[in-house]
């Protein structure tokens, strides 16, 4: 129960870290346009030269963010993904050794019941646990063919 814990807290913390980081590219995108639009009037002023520097820089700023925020958001993504199918191998598999356990029980049951009706049928013990499984098998083949 404790590692679950763990694994969810881990997760909530990766799915914040891509969070800060879509907000971040959001920004960007924010910066971008205004940049476009910068760039935009500058040509129409015929004035490119006189703001490139200006634009250069900018481009280069926003180069470094994009740069940066879609590492972090590879990372993160890649680290909630782990998370992820750790989180669900844990659940789903814990809940399949449960009812494996149940199934096996339930069979177990079912064995010496039918084992106990060998016995009452027969007065013996069965040889094997085939023979109890073949008499069962033909029992219930009579009870098709009286079903058709």
């Amino acid at each position: 129960m404790e590692q679950l814990r763990d694994l969810v807290f881990e997760l909530d913390c990766e799915i914040s870290n891509i969070g800060n980081t879509l907000m971040d590219l959001e920004d960007a995108k924010v910066f971008l346009s205004n940049l476009e639009v910068s760039m935009s009037d500058a040509v129409h002023s015929g004035e490119e030269m006189v703001y490139f520097h200006n634009h250069h820089r900018e481009v280069r700023i926003l180069f470094q963010l994009l740069r940066q925020a879609l590492t972090d958001l590879n990372k993160s993504h890649n680290n909630a993904d782990i998370l992820q199918k750790t989180l669900f191998n844990e659940v789903v598999q814990k809940k399949r050794r449960s009812v494996t356990a149940h199934t096996q029980n339930e069979i177990e049951r079912t064995m010496q019941h039918n084992r106990k009706a060998f016995v009452e049928t027969f007065s013996r013990e069965p040889e094997n646990d085939d023979e109890v499984l073949i008499w069962v098998t033909s029992i219930l083949e009579k009870c098709k063919k009286k079903a058709v």
